[in-house]
């Protein structure tokens, strides 16, 4: 689910980030990140995620530009857990 705050995107992800599911939500994003300067993942539903979402969310951030272009919020233990065992929440979270 995608809502939109002026120039920010919030993307609500349910069930898993996997590389199926990482894939549909790059093509869904494709078409909505025009005049976006910054987007925020709800995670809070999310049940899974893996080292494909990672790449995406990275690839996002370089493509915005930004440092703080890209954050995550609400995520399960499970799924905080592959973002500090990268060290990517120090750039997400």
């Amino acid at each position: 689910m995608f809502e939109r705050e002026e120039s920010t995107l919030i993307v609500k992800l349910s069930g898993e980030a996997d590389l199926y599911g990482s894939s549909c939500l790059k093509q869904g994003l494709a078409r909505k990140l025009g005049r976006v300067r910054k987007l925020i993942f709800d995670l809070e539903e999310l049940d899974f995620a893996d080292s494909y979402f990672l790449r995406v969310l990275l690839g996002l951030r370089k493509q915005l530009g930004g440092v703080s272009s890209v954050k995550v919020i609400n995520a399960k233990p499970n799924v905080s857990k592959i973002f500090e065992i990268t060290g990517l929440d120090e750039l997400f979270m």
